[in-house]
């Protein structure tokens, strides 16, 4: 529907995703919970069911994390690191969508 937010992930993390191996996505900004499409490359791919942002405030926090988010790095990716719990995700038919040029992390929904 217009308007859905789409969250823009590349193909590695979301087969890490759709495999289950993935549980909890990095960002610098705290998305509210609840349900976005995945897409990449102008498709959108899966759907997911996200938890409440779980704010990282350490290296050693980030660390203890690493089987979730699965980014090999000792460093906190964002001056504000925030983990996004997958609570569920399923592979959706692709859909295509508008991605403006420029937009990196997230867009809404629109042909």
């Amino acid at each position: 529907m217009p308007g859905d937010k789409i969250l823009v992930i590349r193909p590695y993390w979301l087969d890490l995703i759709l495999a289950g191996e993935k549980t909890l996505e990095i960002r610098g900004t705290p998305y509210r919970p609840g349900r976005y499409f995945l897409g990449y490359n102008k498709q959108v791919l899966a759907v997911a069911q996200l938890g409440n942002p779980l704010r990282i405030v350490s290296a050693e926090h980030w660390v203890s994390l690493q089987s979730q988010h699965r980014v090999v790095t000792d460093t906190l990716p964002y001056k504000r690191t925030f983990g996004l719990p997958i609570l569920s995700v399923r592979a959706v038919r692709p859909v295509p969508f508008h991605h403006p040029r420029g937009a990196i992390t997230i867009v809404k929904f629109r042909v």
